[in-house]
């Protein structure tokens, strides 16, 4: 953990990030896909470094939130020594189903 906790993704995380993928693609510029990931790798950069500044679940305490944009939030649980990815979550399209 000398640079930040050991951080693992979960099989639903990667669905998530790949059905935002090709929201994102069909919607937006090139550009702001890019933009996008810039934000994801450096947030998860930060999750992984100083996770317990992101809010906490009333429901389980481990289950941590990171706001990404406003549209989406990143959801993780945090252990002794390791981040796991649990969700992405995206309002346009759980809202809007997947289009």
């Amino acid at each position: 953990m000398k640079d930040g906790f050991e951080t693992f993704w979960t099989h639903e995380a990667r669905k998530n990030l790949e059905t935002i993928h090709e929201y994102l693609v069909r919607n937006l510029s090139v550009k702001e896909v890019s933009g996008f990931y810039t934000k994801l790798d450096k947030k998860i950069g930060m999750i992984s470094k100083n996770p317990y500044v992101f809010l906490a679940s009333e429901i389980k305490k481990n289950v941590r939130r990171c706001v990404l944009t406003d549209e989406v939030a990143v959801f993780f649980d945090v252990s002794e020594n390791q981040i796991v990815i649990l969700s992405i979550f995206d309002n346009r399209i759980n809202q809007e189903g997947s289009r």
